[in-house]
């Protein structure tokens, strides 16, 4: 039990004197198109990359009722960043193929996306590994919203 309570504590500690240097914003979302009975529609967000340390990879945990084909990922540029995608157990991991810098805008599209066709906001939690850090951390909550 003490182990456990100071592993935990460590932890704790650990991500807590990180969590400074670790942040994201989102900056914008939709879906296009935003009807909700259209398949294969494209959900897509923004997200700024800030803090000290380069973005590895992006976790992407999908809603319940939606499965999605891929995720493309695009600097603000236009310019697509290689990545690997594996979708499984409602949970899109994408490995880059290149690191993110911090103060870095990325855009990430979820491509093939089927839903139940009703409307509805779709929550996407996201993590991300990041240089130097064993640990998957927390990024925060995506919206997108569909309508009839």
């Amino acid at each position: 039990m003490k182990k456990f309570i100071l592993t935990g504590l460590m932890s704790g500690i650990i991500l807590g004197s990180l969590s400074p240097n670790i942040l994201a914003a989102n900056v914008h979302s939709g879906s296009h198109p935003s009807a909700s009975q259209i398949q294969n529609a494209t959900h897509h967000f923004s997200y700024d990359v800030m803090g000290k340390f380069p973005l590895e990879s992006l976790i992407i945990q999908l809603p319940q009722g939606l499965t999605i084909n891929d995720v493309e990922i695009a600097m603000s540029n236009g310019n697509k960043i290689n990545s690997q995608t594996s979708i499984s157990d409602n949970k899109a991991i994408v490995n880059l193929g290149e690191k993110i810098k911090p103060n870095t805008r990325i855009y990430v599209s979820l491509r093939g996306v089927k839903t139940d066709g009703k409307p509805h906001t779709w929550q996407y939690r996201l993590s991300g590994k990041f240089a130097g850090i064993n640990q998957e951390i927390p990024l925060g909550l995506t919206q997108v919203r569909t309508y009839y």
